[in-house]
Formats: C-alpha cells, sequence, structure tokens
C-alpha cells in the first residue's frame, strides 16, 4: 500500500513504468513509525548509520519524467473540468414514483 496523495501517486506511476521497462519491480510496504527509524534519518539529512559507498548519485534533470509530464498535463484537465461542474447549476432531483394526485373534492 501507498500513497495517493498528489502528486505521489503520480510519481509512483512513472516510478513503475521505467522499472517495468528495465524487468525491475520495487514493492513498498507500510511499517510503522517506530519500526521504520531508517526513512526518518534519510528525511532529516542523517547518513552516519548508511555505507556511503553504497550511494547513487542522481538528479532530478536525469530521471525520465515522460508519463509523469503526460499525467500532470491530464491531472490539470481534470481539474479544471472538475472545477466547471462544481459551478454548473445542479438538477432539481426527480421524484420517485408517479406524481400525487389531489384527493380532495375540491379539486
Amino acid at each position: 500500500m501507498s500513497s495517493t496523495k498528489m502528486p505521489l501517486g503520480l510519481l509512483l506511476m512513472q516510478l513503475a513504468t521505467t522499472l517495468s521497462l528495465r524487468r525491475l519491480q520495487l514493492r513498498l510496504d507500510w511499517r510503522p513509525r517506530e519500526e521504520n527509524s531508517e526513512a526518518d534519518d534519510l528525511t532529516n539529512d542523517r547518513f552516519s548509520d548508511f555505507d556511503e559507498t553504497e550511494r547513487i548519485l542522481i538528479s532530478w534533470e536525469q530521471v525520465d519524467k515522460s508519463l509523469l509530464e503526460k499525467l500532470l498535463l491530464c491531472q490539470e484537465e481534470y481539474e479544471d473540468e472538475l472545477s466547471a461542474l462544481k459551478k454548473r447549476e445542479a438538477p432539481a432531483p426527480k421524484r420517485k414514483g408517479k406524481e400525487k394526485r389531489c384527493r380532495t373534492e375540491w379539486a
């Protein structure tokens, strides 16, 4: 299970596609925070417990973002369309069944 929050979900789609083209897989599993201190260390730039010789240097410019860029365009179109739909007036609710007839003797 992983996050579906924007834009992380789109980044994961790009990563999955890139890995698939190289016949690789990445399996993500959630772990409780207290069992995942390594992730906190990385987030907080604490690298003392990691082997520097195994570090892979990469920049954002080196990353293939072709799918990500397309997905971001689709997301933008989706948000525009959703916004337009929300601005439109909602239709009146339909009544269920036949319309009731007046039951008074004066009708």
